[in-house]
């Protein structure tokens, strides 16, 4: 993005040297397909699989019955925690 604006606020032929860090930054950037895998094998779960449901304590509970079903219960939001709260699900 850097990159970018720097050539629409400065233009060509200026812009050069930072097109120039950005190739050489991508060049030596670490590469990775793991984002691209994981989503495509998620995708395809989604395709193959219709019986999951969303689980209870991620469920919005608007109204009275909902709360006293249990949805929402045991939520934990994520800025409440100093790390990375996981979801638990049972099947």
């Amino acid at each position: 993005m850097a990159a970018l604006q720097a050539c629409q606020v400065i233009g060509m032929p200026e812009c050069r040297i930072n097109l120039a860090h950005l190739v050489a930054y991508l060049s030596e950037a670490p590469k990775s397909t793991r984002a691209y895998e994981a989503y495509k094998r998620a995708e395809e779960a989604a395709q193959h699989s219709t019986i999951l449901s969303v689980p209870m304590q991620v469920r919005n509970a608007p109204t009275k019955l909902m709360e006293e079903m249990g949805y929402g219960k045991e939520y934990r939001y994520n800025p409440d925690y100093r790390s990375v709260v996981l979801l638990v699900t049972s099947c």
